[in-house]
């Protein structure tokens, strides 16, 4: 659910109650009192807010939303087998996310892949997921082995199981018609902005 329909559904929700509250109590509904309503839908857009962007993170809050989008904000260990390679490689995962927002940027020694387009929905068997489009970067566009400015594009799936997430996996898919399996473990809450910062978080780990 986007921001812009929490809050409708909130104003909506308030409205539905305000009118209730007055029917009942055998008042009459004064168009007058519209003014003051209008502070309360202000508050409740603020409230809304701050919920999706702040609040949804306290723990005892975001149980409740677990089942939706659960917390993956911070930064993942990242175990990435290809369909193209031997041997699997290590990167790192750094989750961005919102209660009703969530996005991601892989930081590799050969490069970096961010998401173009990400939202939460729910795996085959039921539990919530991710389903992402992604662009990966090379380190250095020049000497890329797949030429010059090369820029590779996919789409992937993170399944996540457990509240909080004990496990993080799924599949994904390259434009060059190979893919493989992301596997993510060692969770921090630091938001790491490189590879160099990512691999000092997990020095010795």
């Amino acid at each position: 659910m986007s921001q812009q329909n929490l809050i409708r559904l909130a104003v909506a929700l308030t409205t539905a109650t305000w009118i209730v509250v007055v029917l009942v109590r055998g008042s009459k509904l004064d168009i007058s009192l519209l003014s003051s309503f209008g502070v309360v839908t202000a508050v409740v857009t603020i409230a809304v807010a701050l919920l999706d962007r702040l609040l949804w993170r306290l723990p005892w809050v975001s149980t409740i939303f677990k089942q939706h989008s659960p917390a993956i904000r911070g930064t993942w260990k990242a175990h990435v087998v290809s369909s193209r390679q031997e041997e699997p490689f290590l990167g790192y995962l750094v989750v961005e996310q919102t209660l009703t927002t969530v996005s991601a940027r892989m930081l590799m020694e050969t490069g970096w892949s961010e998401t173009l387009a990400g939202h939460w929905s729910r795996s085959d068997d039921g539990h919530p997921a991710v389903f992402y489009i992604w662009r990966r970067f090379p380190a250095n566009e020049v000497d890329d082995a797949e030429g010059p400015g090369y820029i590779q594009y996919g789409a992937g799936v993170l399944e996540v199981r457990g509240g909080p997430p004990f496990r993080v996996r799924g599949p994904y898919w390259t434009s060059e018609r190979h893919g493989g399996t992301v596997t993510l473990s060692h969770h921090r809450k630091t938001i790491c902005k490189s590879y160099d910062q990512a691999a000092n978080l997990y020095e010795g780990s």
